[in-house]
């Protein structure tokens, strides 16, 4: 297996019905496009259900695939944070395990990555639905009304504006990687704001990228109970802020710090046996 050129990090928690499928397209895209190398990191956060035993043909079909089982579910977050840990690539991409972005659309991103792009891109949904996910009015204006006002005081914390920053499509090279795997202090769904906000404060670039994003039936966010948790992690971000912890310094001793946590929770029986210590990798 060739040095990979991008690292795709799929968490998944209980997606033996939904992984297998974006995995097989997964694989189709890479088997089919020959401009970069690739590896997969698949991060089983925990699951009860059969997800471990779903990925495992392909582990034995494909090289370029790799499993992380962790003990018990530790959020998306935390998840995305492990796989940035085994990344060999010189970009990270993570994506969610439903497929609700198809992966070509890799394909918007390779413009700024020809170029030796240093920073990070996100993607910025163009949602389709069909009539299996499509919702009434009611549901529309509600997810509307808790868009716009988590938009607003998110945007307020990062001191500039995004239009999606909740897209679970983005990509970023490896000279963030050591950064994140330090900072990030959120394991749920609020990381994403806390990476583009470590990426702000080290002046990196940003760029918002259109891409197709269709909505899937199986959803495991709940609408009232996740929002709330988000807006309660929106405020415990902007403390964090004021206290200086996203202040890149100690970076060494607090990644050391990360990667123990990492380790402990790792489940070595169900994760590759090509799988490395990241105690020593840059």
């Amino acid at each position: 297996m060739s040095v990979p050129k991008i690292s795709i990090v799929i968490p998944a928690f209980n997606e033996s019905l939904r992984l297998p499928s974006y995995l097989d397209s997964i694989c189709n895209y890479i088997q089919t496009t020959s401009d970069f190398a690739y590896e997969v990191l698949v991060i089983n956060d925990g699951s009860t259900d059969n997800t471990f035993e779903s990925i495992v043909p392909y582990l034995k079909k494909h090289n370029f695939i790799r499993i992380i089982s962790l003990n018990k579910n530790m959020g998306k977050g935390f998840a995305i944070k492990t796989g940035t840990a085994f990344s060999n690539g010189d970009y990270i991409l993570f994506t969610d395990a439903d497929g609700a972005t198809p992966i070509n659309e890799l394909d918007n991103f390779k413009i700024f990555l020809k170029n030796n792009y240093k920073g990070m891109l996100i993607g910025k949904r163009n949602i389709q639905e069909d009539d299996n996910t499509k919702t009434g009015p009611f549901i529309k204006m509600i997810r509307k009304l808790a868009r716009s006002t988590y938009k607003g005081i998110r945007n307020i914390i990062l001191l500039r504006t995004f239009d999606d920053t909740q897209c679970g499509f983005k990509i970023f090279s490896k000279d963030l990687k050591e950064y994140f795997i330090a900072l990030q202090r959120q394991y749920g769904y609020s990381f994403e704001i806390e990476l583009l906000l470590i990426a702000t404060i080290l002046k990196k670039d940003i760029k918002e990228v259109e891409i197709l994003w269709f909505a899937k039936p199986g959803s495991k966010i709940n609408i009232v109970k996740d929002s709330i948790k988000m807006f309660y992690d929106l405020f415990k971000i902007k403390l964090d802020l004021m206290q200086d912890l996203y202040s890149p310094r100690d970076i060494e001793a607090l990644k050391k710090s990360e990667l123990s946590k990492i380790q402990e929770i790792i489940n070595y029986k169900k994760s590759s046996e090509t799988l490395l210590i990241p105690l020593n990798k840059e």
